[in-house]
């Protein structure tokens, strides 16, 4: 029996009007060119490639429904942790 290896998913780190439009709100690319003035604090497109940052798409959608620590600033956090920099809020374990 032969061995499977695991596939690498490659997922974009920017995305196209359309894809913003159907990914953050279910609607048509017209409809989010019409009113992407009006929605608060949304991130706008690169202006030379006219495509989104998925992250900071993410981000907004985190903290528009409430969530209050997106999981990038977690690794921050972990990574500040292990550089022993700063003071963290992630509780550490009690050493003997």
């Amino acid at each position: 029996m032969s061995k499977q290896r695991a596939r690498f998913v490659f997922e974009p780190a920017t995305m196209t009007w359309a894809e913003v439009a159907e990914y953050a709100f279910r609607k048509s690319e017209s409809w989010l060119r019409s009113h992407i003035p009006a929605i608060p604090d949304f991130p706008r497109p690169d202006p030379v490639y006219s495509t989104f940052a998925k992250a900071q798409v993410d981000d907004w959608l985190a903290k528009r429904f409430g969530i209050i620590r997106p999981a990038r600033d977690f690794e921050a956090e972990l990574l500040e942790r292990a550089r022993g920099t700063g003071e963290s809020a992630i509780p550490r374990r009690k050493t003997a």
